[in-house]
């Protein structure tokens, strides 16, 4: 066991390590030049300085044209796309109406042969070509539902809009809209780019 002298003897040790490491410090600091930066080493740096922020403005200016660029070609491809797609329906349409239209002058010719025949002939084998004429009603009303059913499909294409909208607004992604929809993920990007805030 330490006697009491032992553990007054190690306290004041203890104390004389702690009082020399402030004493100690304190002639460290006060010994230290102090520095003192010149104009010339204050312009240099100045100039070093402007240096560095110039290469990052450039920097970031390239980058950001870098991603504007990627992104509106991204646009411009889904534009496409769609645009394609568009295309496409309104070449059918209009391949639809010309045969409509072909038919409906073929029907014509057909009935002004038939009425100016029967006129000739009796009145009796006239009779007998009014049936013909119950046929171009049909078929004239078959072209009037395929009007119908072309104006149904259109509206159903701005329904498909809103209804693209409206899950985007939900939170939908385009993945998950395109695979509710079934339509191709170039069209909801550009219909959501479009019409979407």
């Amino acid at each position: 066991m330490l006697t009491t002298i032992e553990i007054v003897i190690l306290m004041m040790g203890f104390v004389a390590i702690c009082l020399s490491f402030f004493v100690g410090n304190k002639e460290k600091n006060d010994k230290m030049p102090q520095m003192q930066i010149s104009e010339e080493t204050t312009e240099q740096l100045k100039k070093e300085m402007d240096l560095y922020l110039d290469e990052k403005k450039e920097q970031t200016i390239s980058e950001t044209e870098g991603y504007l660029n990627r992104k509106s070609n991204e646009k411009i491809m889904e534009f496409d796309e769609f645009s394609s797609q568009i295309l496409e329906k309104i070449s059918h349409n209009h391949e639809e109406v010309v045969f409509m239209y072909q038919m409906l002058s073929e029907k014509e010719e057909q009935l002004k042969k038939h009425f100016s025949k029967g006129a000739e002939k009796k009145p009796n084998q006239a009779a007998k070509i009014m049936p013909k004429e119950d046929s171009s009603r049909k078929e004239s009303e078959k072209s009037d539902e395929k009007i119908q059913k072309q104006e149904k499909k259109i509206r159903e294409e701005k329904d498909l809009n809103a209804q693209m909208l409206a899950l985007y607004e939900q939170g939908k992604s385009v993945l998950e809209i395109s695979k509710l929809l079934h339509v191709g993920q170039g069209e909801v990007k550009l219909i959501i780019s479009l019409y979407g805030k």
